[in-house]
Formats: structure tokens, C-alpha cells, sequence
């Protein structure tokens, strides 16, 4: 989460070759708000859906977002991601398209009844409703297949919200099951940040001059704040810019973890800085720790 922003990915998608049914994620499925309309959008413009609705999207006519309620959600599947990662995992310079392969997207809204007996063996009476579905169909038999969207809740009257994406938008940077990372892009530069999900060690990390390695699988976020000085080198007129680096290994099996940045300065010179990240014991194993840092 960054900001209002919810976004969720998906990697490594898999099923048994006995296993012949269709795979799906679902974005969510919850009763049809009556008060408004199932919006979408599509190259700029927007289209409100009549009921009852069983439409499914592909990568070439997937929307730019749909809304429910008071819920926008983004489908990324197909858009570019900007990374190559490096690593023994993965292959060098390995370039991670966002291909999702034949995912589609599925939209219903319809009547149901049903009842409990698929949950638990009690006598219910059954229930009829209004549904809104939304989910993200990877076939049968996928193989590493992924997705990637966005959620922006809490959306009130009025809001633009495909201003608002188009500027806030999270880029996915990363989506393996090696690493996923995305780069959040606030109102100030001190809301910019990166948040990483290293799987396996070894694995880097690239955005722009930017480079992140883990020696462990852990969580990393790294965020521009406002240093409390800057330092001046009066032989090459360096300053230092602050940053927020914070890690954690919610497994709780990590003891510490060596975190690797390299980046570019503001005059240019490039860095390399390695941080020795010690990782609390129990009862407070997988919390977070952070700790300044300055390039």
C-alpha cells in the first residue's frame, strides 16, 4: 500500500497437470451497491454499465480501470514495467515484461441464490442477492502466470479519479517469483518511494541509477526523507540526500540481513553502500526495523 493506493501481484501461478479446472483471482465479490452504477473506463473516457452484466475483457480490450461503489480498481495486466533484474535466480539482465500471458479479466453482475451446504453440513435457509464479481481468469493449467492491479477506496463525489492515477499510479517495477517491487510516485519527492519483495537471495533490484540486493529474503522499503543537515565536501562539493531504508522478514526466521544500495549522488559520483540490518528476536520477530541512511 502506498498512499491511498492498494496494489496487489501475483507470480508464479501454477497447477498440477491433474488439476483440469480454470484458475482465478479474485479482485472481489461482495452484494451490488444499488446506489450507483458500475463505471468503466476506457482511453480517457467513461461508461456506465447496464445491468445485468457477463462481460470478459482481454489484454487488447481490457479497461483502464472499473468502479463499484466507492471502489476503483486498475487491471495492469500487458502494461510495461520498467526493470531488469540481475541475478543467479533469474538469468542476467533478465527483462521482466508484465505479460500475463491469456489472463482476462471477468465481470459479472447478477441475481444468486444459493446456501451453506458447500461450507458446512448446518441447514440454512438459502439467500438471494445482487452480486458484483470481478476476477481475473489464468486459464487452465497456467504456468508462472501472474497479475498485477491497483485499488483506490474511498472514492467521494466528484473526485477525478483518472487524474489522480495518472499521476499517482504505482509503477510495477518487479513481478517474479524471484522479487516484486513497485515505485510509488507521492505529491512531494519525500512521498516517493520503492517497496521490494525479495524471495530469493541474490536478486537486484534496478530502477534508474538504483540498485537494491538482499543477501536474504526480506522486505525492503526505500524512502527520500528531509536529512536533518547536509554535508558539504568542499573538494568536490558533495551533498548528501537522506533516505528512510526499511526492513523486515515476516517469516521471523532472519537474524539479520545485508541490504546493498548503490546510487548515484547529486554531483553524479556513483555509491555503493552496504547496511548490516540486525532483525529483532521473539516476541517482536517480523516487525520492522530503519534506520537513516545518506548517498
Amino acid at each position: 500500500m502506498a498512499g491511498n493506493i492498494i496494489y496487489c501481484l501475483g507470480a508464479g501461478i501454477q497447477t498440477t497437470p491433474d488439476l483440469d479446472k480454470e484458475v482465478l483471482t479474485t479482485l472481489n465479490q461482495c452484494y451490488f451497491d444499488s446506489s450507483t452504477a458500475v463505471v468503466l473506463a476506457k482511453d480517457g473516457r467513461t461508461y456506465k454499465l447496464e445491468q445485468p452484466i457477463d462481460t470478459v475483457f482481454t489484454a487488447q480490450s481490457m479497461p483502464d480501470y472499473i468502479m463499484h461503489g466507492a471502489v476503483a480498481y486498475f487491471p495492469l495486466l500487458n502494461k510495461p514495467l520498467l526493470n531488469k533484474i540481475s541475478g543467479a535466480n533469474n538469468g542476467e539482465g533478465q527483462n521482466l515484461a508484465a505479460d500475463a500471458g491469456n489472463t482476462t479479466m471477468e465481470l459479472k453482475v447478477d441475481q444468486r441464490t444459493s446456501d451453506w451446504r458447500g461450507v458446512n453440513s448446518s441447514k440454512y435457509p438459502a439467500v438471494s442477492g445482487k452480486l458484483f464479481e470481478l476476477s481475473l481468469n489464468h486459464g487452465r493449467h497456467p504456468q508462472n502466470a501472474t497479475y498485477c492491479y491497483a485499488i483506490l477506496p474511498g472514492i467521494t463525489k466528484g473526485f477525478n479519479v483518472g487524474k489522480f492515477m495518472a499521476y499517482h499510479a504505482p509503477t510495477v517495477v518487479a513481478n517474479t517469483d524471484s522479487i516484486q517491487a513497485v515505485y510509488f510516485r507521492g505529491l512531494n519527492r519525500e512521498d516517493n518511494m520503492h517497496q521490494i519483495i525479495f524471495y530469493k537471495p541474490g536478486v537486484s533490484y534496478h530502477y534508474n541509477d538504483l540498485q537494491i540486493k538482499a543477501d536474504k529474503p526480506c522486505l525492503v522499503m526505500l524512502r527520500k526523507v528531509r536529512p536533518q543537515k547536509f554535508k558539504y565536501k568542499m573538494e568536490d562539493k558533495q551533498r548528501n540526500v537522506a533516505y528512510k531504508l526499511s526492513v523486515s522478514d515476516p517469516s521471523g526466521l532472519q537474524k539479520s540481513v545485508n541490504i546493498q544500495i548503490s546510487m548515484d549522488n547529486e554531483s553524479g559520483l556513483r555509491l555503493h553502500h552496504t547496511y548490516h540490518m540486525y532483525l529483532p528476536d521473539k516476541p517482536f520477530s517480523g516487525k520492522t526495523v530503519a534506520k537513516i541512511i545518506e548517498f
